[in-house]
């Protein structure tokens, strides 16, 4: 498949699709007095920002109606990626009863390794992001798999709490940072605008598809070789699988290959649809951080990631506590998966469609529903496996949609910087979720009340998303959003 590709873009290449060191588009063409009274920054020409001067325009685009973009291939290897990555962390979801059948841990013992996990992630995915905007997203998901390789092989061989704080906790978190959510989500954004709700959601749904896979694989393995050999196993398959992903397949921007966005060709100033391509207003890093939006958006998705994280890390324990057996307590995080990997694709296309703020915040209500009916209802494995399924789909809606959104209106360049720094807030925040779950379970017996808390999360969530208002937005730092949002 490497070679057919890599001929792919021979061919591309070829038709004369030769990037030149002119400006990427009309808003970064403004003088720099104009532009500089606009608030709007010229694009670096840097990392594949440079924009194709394309010959034969016709002939070319007639030869892109019998190719598939190369974009698409490029979101089946973060597909890939986003299912693998994120099990670096949520593989000890999945071998968490196994560790406490061989050692005197608690659950808040063990939960706080997740937490460990999810601030250390914070942390470094600051300096992901930014690295991501300087040196490609390709030679940083390269790396991120070979130390999640290492990482998870030094797992495998742990035998005190405090190597599973330090293994776990810090060395995961760092291969998982390098090929989680934002590498896979900055690429994807940048190979797609018009689709980029609908694309953000098939390369989140990685992640969901992976948990709904390789969970139940897991504890499956570890029943019949141990929890030992299992980990050591998904450090060999995701580690390798990852690196050739990103060494034969992954490309940092359509630009840097002489494609645009989209698959749109330019020719004599139109596309091959006769629309213009469209204008983007570029912001720095600190021009977004002097905007409310983005501080609102900080702290919403911070609150809400925070039940999410409880319910992925503790779903298992959950279903255990509820009777379950062990070598079959991987299908409650099947349960949640799955679902939400259907969450995520329709999540996508109705925020396409009907707005992405506004399928957010209906995402985040409906969660705050699911959230007190749990804290009612479950007391027995199916009562769980229901609210798991219908929570799935609701964690589901908006994940996908979060980074088309910041994308949309702060533009494409600094995008790696800036969703940086709101993962950053996400876990941060989120990191406390599997430790206040644990804790709520050891000190009361049960999950139960941990939901009520969760309910009270996305009530935040949702008001912080109604305060945000991108019209303001617009006309308060005279920009003018090539396709300003309505909703």
């Amino acid at each position: 498949m490497g070679k057919a590709l890599c001929g792919h873009l021979a061919r591309t290449r070829s038709q004369g699709h030769r990037p030149s060191r002119m400006a990427s588009n009309k808003a970064q063409e403004v003088p720099g007095k104009q532009a500089k009274s606009m608030g709007v920054k010229r694009a670096a020409d840097r990392d594949g920002y440079r924009q194709p001067m394309p010959r034969g325009a016709t002939q070319i685009d007639k030869e892109r109606k019998k190719t598939i973009f190369y974009g698409w291939w490029v979101v089946a290897a973060l597909f890939l990626v986003g299912m693998l990555g994120p099990m670096g962390r949520y593989s000890l979801s999945a071998l968490a009863p196994f560790l406490q059948m061989d050692f005197p841990w608690t659950k808040s013992q063990i939960s706080m390794a997740f937490s460990i996990q999810l601030w250390s992630y914070s942390l470094l995915v600051l300096a992901v992001g930014w690295a991501i905007d300087r040196f490609g997203s390709r030679r940083i998901i390269f790396l991120g798999g070979f130390i999640l390789l290492v990482a998870l092989i030094l797992v495998s061989q742990l035998s005190t709490l405090w190597q599973l704080y330090l293994f776990f906790g810090v060395f995961t978190a760092l291969g998982v940072s390098m090929t989680h959510f934002v590498p896979t989500q900055t690429v994807a954004m940048r190979w797609f605008t018009k689709k980029a709700g609908l694309v953000g959601g098939i390369v989140t749904a990685a992640f969901g598809a992976g948990l709904a896979i390789l969970s139940p694989l897991l504890t499956w393995m570890a029943g019949s070789i141990g929890w030992r050999n299992s980990w050591l196993i998904s450090a060999l398959a995701f580690g390798v699988i990852i690196m050739l992903l990103a060494s034969l397949v992954i490309r940092n921007t359509p630009e840097s290959v002489g494609l645009y966005p989209d698959g749109k060709a330019k020719a004599g100033g139109k596309t091959e649809t006769d629309s213009p391509v469209p204008e983007e207003v570029v912001w720095s890093p600190k021009e977004a951080m002097r905007t409310s939006p983005f501080w609102f958006l900080f702290i919403a998705n911070g609150v809400s990631v925070l039940p999410a994280q409880g319910m992925l890390t503790q779903v298992v324990m959950w279903g255990v506590d509820l009777g379950e057996p062990l070598a079959t307590a991987g299908m409650f995080m099947t349960a949640f998966a799955l679902p939400s990997v259907v969450g995520k694709v329709m999540g996508g296309w109705l925020g396409d469609r009907y707005g992405k703020k506004k399928i957010m915040g209906i995402a985040f209500f409906a969660s705050l529903l699911i959230m007190i009916s749990a804290w009612l209802t479950v007391d027995s494995r199916s009562s769980l496996l229901i609210i798991a399924i219908l929570f799935g789909v609701a964690y589901g809606l908006p994940v996908g949609l979060f980074p088309a959104y910041l994308a949309h209106l702060y533009g494409r360049a600094s995008l790696g910087t800036l969703l940086g720094i709101q993962v950053f807030g996400a876990t941060l925040l989120g990191g406390a979720g599997p430790f206040i779950w644990g804790s709520v379970a050891d000190i009361t017996g049960s999950y139960n009340v941990a939901c009520l808390i969760s309910a009270m999360f996305y009530a935040v969530a949702v008001i912080l998303l109604i305060l945000i208002n991108p019209g303001k937005l617009a006309k308060s730092y005279k920009v003018s959003l090539s396709s300003a949002p309505t909703w």
